[in-house]
C-alpha cells in the first residue's frame, strides 16, 4: 500500500522502541517521514541505533537546532506531526509555546496551519501540572494518545499491545493499516 502523505515525527522520549515501530509502520505504507530526534532526552546507544534506522529506511533526517529545516515553515506541506514519546519536558514546552528549537517550531506550525498533532506521552506518573498542559494542548486542538496498553483485551502480548498504539497514531492521520483489529463486542465471550 502506497500513499503520498507526508509526516513528520519527533522522539522527545526515552522511549525509543516505540519510535521505531511507527517509524518502520510508516515506512511500510510509502509514508514520506522527516525526522527529528531530542538528543537530550535519549541516550547515545539509542539515537545511534535511531540514526542507524533512519538511513536503512532512508528516511529524512533533520537537527533539531535546524530552524531552516523545509518543515519549520508552514508553506511546506506535510500532514501533521506525531511526537512519540513525548517526553513530560517536552510536554511543558509546546503547552507554553516553546518554539526555539525545531520540534517546538514545527508543532507550532502544525497548529497554525490546522494540520494534525499528535502527542504521545509514556510517563505513568502525570502531576497536576503535567495534567493541565495535557489540557491546554487539548483545547487547541492537539490529539494525545497515551502509550498504554488495552486492558480490555487481556490475551494481547506486548509487541501487540505496541501495534495497537501505534496503529491508533496512525487513525488520527486517516492511514489504512492492519496493525489491529477494531473492537467488536460479538467476539467478547459471555464467561456467564
Amino acid at each position: 500500500m502506497t500513499t503520498s502523505l507526508r509526516l513528520v515525527v519527533a522522539l522527545s522520549g526515552n522511549n525509543t522502541n516505540i519510535g521505531l515501530k511507527l517509524l518502520m509502520a510508516l515506512n511500510f505504507l510509502g509514508v514520506e517521514t522527516h525526522l527529528i530526534i531530542d538528543k537530550d532526552n535519549l541516550t547515545v546507544p539509542d539515537s545511534a541505533r535511531i540514526e542507524e534506522k533512519t538511513r536503512e529506511l532512508k528516511i529524512i533526517s533533520h537537527l533539531n537546532s535546524d530552524l531552516t529545516a523545509p518543515i519549520a515553515s508552514g508553506s511546506y506541506q506535510f500532514g501533521g506531526m506525531i511526537v512519540v514519546s513525548c517526553s513530560k519536558q517536552r510536554l511543558r514546552l509546546l503547552a507554553q509555546g516553546y518554539s526555539n528549537d525545531l520540534i517546538g517550531r514545527v508543532a507550532d506550525v502544525v497548529l497554525k496551519e490546522n494540520r494534525v498533532l499528535v502527542l504521545s506521552i509514556s510517563e505513568e506518573l502525570l502531576l497536576e501540572e503535567d495534567l493541565r498542559n495535557l489540557l491546554i494542548l487539548s483545547k487547541a486542538g492537539v490529539k494525545i494518545v497515551p502509550l498504554l496498553p488495552i486492558f480490555y483485551d487481556f490475551s494481547m502480548n506486548m509487541d501487540q499491545s505496541l501495534n495497537q498504539i501505534i496503529g491508533r497514531i496512525m487513525d488520527r492521520f486517516g492511514l489504512e493499516h492492519n496493525l489491529y483489529k477494531p473492537w467488536d463486542p460479538r467476539s467478547v465471550k459471555n464467561n456467564k
